[in-house]
């Protein structure tokens, strides 16, 4: 069954069961949600950004020109004094996933996961 202990991982974004979508429900938030974080300057890692917040109004800054900053452009606005006025918007652009550990490979480690959900560690890699 699941357990208080068992939950306390979803709260630390363990991704497996119980906390995976199919279980979710079985773990409940108690006390008060974190507070949501800050939302990240938009660079080449978002998949869409937008224009912070009054940024259109003291700077000029809309949401078609944050556009650009997440296809790598580096100028206004997305040079380093003005990356705050661009916001990622949704999730980041999804980051290549590893290739497999082969004899081909220089050194091996456990993906992420592997040691909770089958205890994998680096070392039996």
């Amino acid at each position: 069954g699941v357990t208080d202990h068992h939950c306390a991982m979803c709260a630390d974004g363990y991704p497996w069961w119980p906390c995976d979508p199919t279980m979710i429900d079985k773990c409940l938030c108690k006390g008060q949600p974190k507070p949501k974080p800050k939302p990240a300057a938009c660079t080449e890692d978002c998949d869409t950004c937008v224009a912070a917040e009054g940024a259109t109004h003291s700077h000029g800054v809309t949401d078609h020109h944050c556009a650009m900053c997440a296809d790598g452009y580096p100028w206004w606005p997305c040079d380093p004094t003005m990356i705050d006025k661009c916001l990622c918007k949704g999730q980041p652009k999804p980051k290549p996933k590893p290739a497999a550990c082969t004899e081909d490979c220089d050194t091996c480690v456990a993906a992420e996961g592997a040691t909770h959900s089958h205890g994998v560690t680096d070392h039996h890699c």
